[in-house]
């Protein structure tokens, strides 16, 4: 994770051997996982691995803002986990994110990013952005916005 949380990146692992007790996420298609358990596996979890992973299904503390990898609408990317179901399954990892942290905007995958990074230039201040009734909107969705230059705008996405 970057320092200012705005980044998450993925690195693949050289050797292909995964220490014990370390979360990783896998990549391939559905249902082509071959893992082989080596039971004299004495490696060290990889450093400053942001993921968090349990062995066993349990329940997430409902303090913890848990974010788990998912597809939703055929978007992948890490959503928070719903407050009424806190159980993850056996085997799973999750990345844990204070509610003051930046959110993640890009996903780094072992190379430039492959997200969405400001393009705000330094020194300018970020605009602010307010609905049609006056109030200020800290992220604007799709709609319409008025900044506070008096400019009109409109969101698609």
């Amino acid at each position: 994770m970057s320092k200012d949380k705005a980044v998450f990146n993925l690195n693949e692992i050289e050797n292909g051997i995964i220490p014990a007790n370390t979360p990783v996420i896998l990549q391939g298609a559905a249902d082509t996982y071959n893992l082989t358990i080596l039971t004299d596996n004495t490696d060290e979890p990889i450093e400053n691995n942001d993921l968090s992973g349990i062995c066993l299904s349990q329940a997430i503390d409902d303090a913890a803002d848990a974010y788990i990898l998912g597809n939703v609408n055929e978007k992948a990317g890490f959503y928070l986990m719903d407050k009424t179901d806190r159980t993850l399954g056996a085997n799973k990892a999750y990345l844990e994110l204070s509610a003051a942290a930046n959110p993640v905007r890009s996903i780094v995958i072992g190379g430039p990013t492959t997200g969405i990074e400001d393009t705000v230039a330094e020194g300018v201040a970020a605009e602010e952005y307010y609905d049609l009734q006056g109030r200020r909107v800290l992220n604007p969705t799709k709609g319409i916005y008025v900044t506070k230059s008096g400019k009109k705008v409109l969101f698609n996405k």
